[in-house]
């Protein structure tokens, strides 16, 4: 039996199913996909070698079952065949195709009637859930998996629809190998706009780039060798006979099919530099959700994983998606052309270097053009992040499609979304930022060596006094470890200087009023600025802002969930609180409790945040002041497009500031600053580094170290020891 009696009253109308499907099975003549399903299982436990498993896949190709004038080097193949067709695997294999057909006919009949997106992502997302019992799971985790369907009232709302489904295709007495041909037809027509949309997404056409053939046949039957454990999972392909072989659950599912086959115009014009580099499968995934129609790309986004663990924990479609933003919707003829040029003298390319690649087109300068419709929705967010569709078209007097419209613009072209501005001092956590002039021969390896502690929460690299600069996030009661780690460091030798700060206090501001709309670029009068600096300081008409009564930090109660809760939501503040939910496994209205108490505590700030809106250029200033002066310095930056803040107190006392500005403007700052800051005598000293913002590493708190009890795990004699020991690895070399 496929299901057994491990719970009867839950899987007996399964069983009564795979009865049915059992006796169609019997009943139907000995066709390709059935043929096949029995070979996989006969394959399973038989010793081949590659000459008779070239030759069976080669007749499976030409569409040939068992006869006396086939397969007649397989001794007792008949006797097997016999033997094995009665088997609960070959059963369990045959009984998918309807399970495939049965859930692509509840897809096709509902996503149309889902007009909003957060309900329509969650129907995604539950069907999803569902499309699991297509994929090669042991008996035992299928049935895991189906108990675990039936015990969420959404799941099993679809699980009912499902089993509807199946009573229907088991009453017509549905035949698999009746309708493949038609599929195979479909998925034949399906692959060729996939590689039409490849050859407009990555600027090559077809066959110069990659590894396609012209004449790609499609077919469909279950190849008794196929890894199921392939990052490529559901198909296979033999390059020697031009044919990519769709497994037969798959392309009865016609959604997940079309996925599959996107995915596999992606790989026919991946650069062969990348066939053997790890998460090579992350682009491909990528340019499918690009190729594939609306509805079917954001079902791709959940269901692309398969079996895949390793990709559940990477969210990759939103990786490449902020390249994109960042970079240019040249992004991937970019990266092509740069990896097709690479492979003129290298075979191979890991992970790392891909990474280099991908960075160093990222530096490259990109130019926003803005409209007015556009530059009126981005100032509205700017002042209120949160403001909903409603409010957003009630402000600017657009429809609320025009909005909805005009967000995903905004996201696409300008890489706008809503994130969160967080005050970690609430959260017992204490922050340093700490320039480090190493040793430049080994500045790679020293940034590796200290991004193995988990609290160090960023990593840039800089130009100027120092070469480096490191964001700390640790736990308030071990916050002099600092100095212990820091000490290390400077006795053996890595580091020749360093300048440590201590944050106060957080800020961070976007202000696109200076973006003019009639030229499409940003227009700062820098002198202009620069004047009203000088005079705003000289009169001290900033002196309102510090007669404000100052607020006690005051710590509040977190959990981890608060933390989960902070990490997703700086990625997408606007994130559906239904969707949090069901990530951290908590109820949406949960989510939404947390998130006002977080909000009225004032740990998290709502905040309009761009990696590339035309400010490709930036500056890491360091200011020495007193606390007027701080005040009044942090109010004039608010006014310029962009800044990131800190108040800081250690080898300097007064403000840090990361100042974004438009390309080819970096000069007209400095010269600003000189001019009203340093020689008007405002601060008393001023470091300043450029910095190479694109290429940092960034990662948030490791919230896997927080425990129930509300206290950080902190290990500070494995930490450095652990710094110790790397560094004598790195001497020794």
């Amino acid at each position: 039996m496929i299901f057994n009696l491990m719970n009867k009253k839950l899987f007996s109308e399964l069983e009564l199913f795979q009865d049915e499907i059992s006796k169609i099975f019997k009943e139907n003549p000995l066709k390709l996909i059935k043929f096949s399903a029995v070979l996989k299982s006969i394959f399973k436990n038989l010793n081949v070698d590659e000459g008779l498993k070239n030759e069976v896949l080669i007749l499976l190709c030409k569409g040939l079952v068992f006869n006396k004038k086939t397969f007649r080097n397989i001794p007792n193949l008949e006797q097997l065949i016999n033997e094995y067709e009665n088997s609960s695997a070959v059963l369990l294999d045959y009984s998918k195709c309807f399970f495939a057909k049965a859930i692509s006919k509840i897809f096709n009949e509902k996503i149309s009637k889902y007009k909003n997106e957060a309900a329509r992502r969650l129907f995604l997302r539950d069907l999803c859930e569902l499309t699991d019992v297509l994929h090669p799971l042991s008996l035992e985790k299928l049935l895991i998996k189906i108990d675990k369907l039936q015990a969420n009232e959404r799941t099993n709302t679809l699980f009912i629809e499902f089993t509807n489904n199946l009573e229907e295709l088991i009453y017509s007495k549905w035949n698999p190998d009746l309708e493949v041909e038609k599929k195979i037809d479909e998925a034949q027509n399906e692959i060729n706009v996939y590689m039409a949309r490849m050859e407009n997404l990555s600027g090559f056409k077809r066959g110069s780039i990659g590894n396609y053939q012209e004449g790609l046949i499609i077919h469909c039957f279950f190849d008794p060798w196929f890894d199921e454990k392939s990052p490529l999972w559901g198909v296979s392909f033999y390059p020697i006979l031009n044919i990519l072989n769709l497994q037969p659950p798959y392309i009865f599912f016609d959604v997940l099919r079309r996925g599959l086959l996107a995915r596999e115009a992606a790989h026919f014009f991946t650069p062969s530099i990348m066939e053997k580099m790890e998460k090579a499968y992350e682009q491909m995934d990528y340019c499918a959700y690009k190729i594939l129609d609306d509805f079917e790309a954001e079902f791709w986004e959940f269901a692309r994983h398969g079996l895949r663990e390793e990709s559940k924990q990477f969210d990759g479609i939103n990786y490449y998606l902020e390249w994109e933003a960042i970079i240019g919707k040249d992004f991937l003829n970019n990266l092509f052309s740069r990896l097709k040029s690479i492979s003129r003298f290298r075979a191979e390319i890991d992970f790392s270097e891909y990474q280099s690649i991908v960075d160093s087109l990222a530096l490259k300068p990109k130019r926003i053009e803005l409209n007015q419709e556009e530059l009126s929705l981005l100032s509205f967010l700017s002042e209120k992040p949160l403001a909903s569709v409603s409010e957003l078209s009630q402000k600017s007097g657009l429809t609320i499609p025009t909005v909805q419209k005009l967000l995903k613009t905004l996201k696409l072209k300008a890489n706008i979304w809503p994130s969160l501005l967080v005050d970690l001092n609430k959260l017992n956590i204490k922050c340093f930022l700490v320039f480090l002039k190493v040793i430049p021969r080994i500045l790679n390896e020293v940034i590796n060596i200290i991004w193995l502690f988990p609290y160090c929460g960023r990593i840039y690299k800089v130009f100027g006094e120092t070469n480096m600069l490191c964001y700390f996030q640790i736990p308030s009661r071990n916050e002099d470890f600092i100095h212990e780690y820091l000490s290390i460091l400077k006795r053996m030798d890595l580091i020749e200087k360093t300048f440590l700060f201590k944050v106060e206090d957080f800020y961070y501001n976007f202000n696109p009023r200076f973006y003019d709309a009639n030229i499409h670029d940003w227009n700062v009068p820098w002198d202009e600025w620069g004047l009203w600096l000088k005079e705003y300081l000289l009169t001290k008409g900033w002196l309102h802002a510090i007669k404000c009564k100052k607020e006690q930090k005051r710590k509040i109660k977190i959990n981890r969930v608060d933390l989960e809760i902070i990490r997703l939501l700086r990625v997408n503040a606007r994130y559906p609180f239904s969707e949090l939910g069901l990530k951290l496994g908590v109820s949406g209205a949960y989510i939404g409790q947390r998130v006002r108490n977080l909000i009225n505590s004032k740990v998290i700030t709502p905040a309009i945040a761009s990696f590339r809106i035309g400010l490709d250029e930036s500056i890491f200033a360091v200011f020495d002041c007193e606390e007027e002066e701080l005040t009044a310095i942090k109010s004039a930056f608010d006014e310029l497009p962009m800044w990131q803040g800190f108040k800081i107190s250690g080898d300097m006392e007064g403000l840090a500031s990361m100042i974004y500005v438009p390309t080819g403007e970096t000069q007209e700052l400095l010269y600003a600053i000189s001019k009203y800051l340093i020689e008007s005598k405002i601060v008393n000293k001023c470091m300043i580094h450029i910095i190479e913002r694109w290429t940092g590493m960034r990662r948030w708190l490791p919230t896997e170290l927080y425990t129930k009890d509300g206290e950080w795990i902190f290990n500070k004699e494995e930490y450095l020891e652990r710094l110790k020991e790397e560094i004598e690895k790195l001497n020794k070399e």
